[in-house]
């Protein structure tokens, strides 16, 4: 069964002109009082995507409405993962996910694109399955170590993203995990709020002296040589 999430308000910051030491000191020392809420881990994320790349050709547009279909999966694990399909849509600075767990763990080392396609897509149920039968077509895998910080109340999220890595997978028959994209030296500030609380998020974003900036992992990730 999917889970569907309330939309919340999602900026993000890019940032290379600070070390991740100098950004973490600076999210703690943000006078709405940020703690430190989880420990850091390692993300990764299998995007799929059409045939012709419509989900990042709309990243890279820009456009108002667009969204990103992912398997995502936490730690070091290759052989033995476990994850949950999410269908990410944005609106603006709006974003909600569908997710819906996958029950049972596949190995990346050993199985073709076609097998982990077709074992995916038969565990999915509803609009999820039905946005994967569309756009199947493994493009790139990602993975960054996020830290994840909270302000007291809960009412307001900060993550930073850092050791971005991306392995495209647009020509490989099975999963690549050895030949790499150029690395991003970017570090990304997520802040991030639920959409239905009374949570002015201009307190957050002033303090910081970086730009918001559309940012799409995704469509970063993807190497054209």
């Amino acid at each position: 069964m999917s889970t569907v999430k309330s939309w919340r308000y999602e900026y993000k910051m890019v940032i290379d002109n600070m070390t991740l030491d100098e950004i973490k000191t600076k999210v703690l020392l943000h006078p709405e009082s940020f703690i430190e809420r989880y420990p850091a881990r390692k993300v990764n994320n299998i995007y799929f995507d059409t045939n012709d790349l419509s989900n990042y050709h709309d990243a890279l547009s820009g456009t108002n409405y667009r969204s990103k279909l992912r398997f995502r999966w936490y730690g070091e694990e290759a052989s033995k993962i476990m994850g949950c399909m999410e269908l990410k849509e944005k609106k603006g600075m709006l974003i909600s996910k569908i997710t819906q767990d996958i029950g049972y763990a596949f190995d990346l080392n050993a199985l073709s694109w076609k097998e982990i396609v077709e074992k995916i897509g038969s565990s999915l149920a509803d609009l999820l399955k039905v946005e994967f039968q569309y756009a199947c077509v493994p493009v790139i895998i990602n993975s960054y170590c996020r830290y994840y910080y909270e302000t007291l109340d809960e009412q307001c999220r900060i993550t930073l993203d850092c050791n971005q890595k991306a392995y495209d997978q647009r020509i490989y028959f099975k999963p690549n995990l050895c030949f790499r994209n150029p690395d991003s030296e970017h570090i990304i500030l997520e802040i991030k709020s639920d959409f239905n609380k009374d949570f002015n998020v201009n307190r957050i974003t002033n303090y910081f002296p970086f730009r918001v900036y559309r940012n799409s992992k995704y469509a970063s990730g993807i190497y054209w040589i």
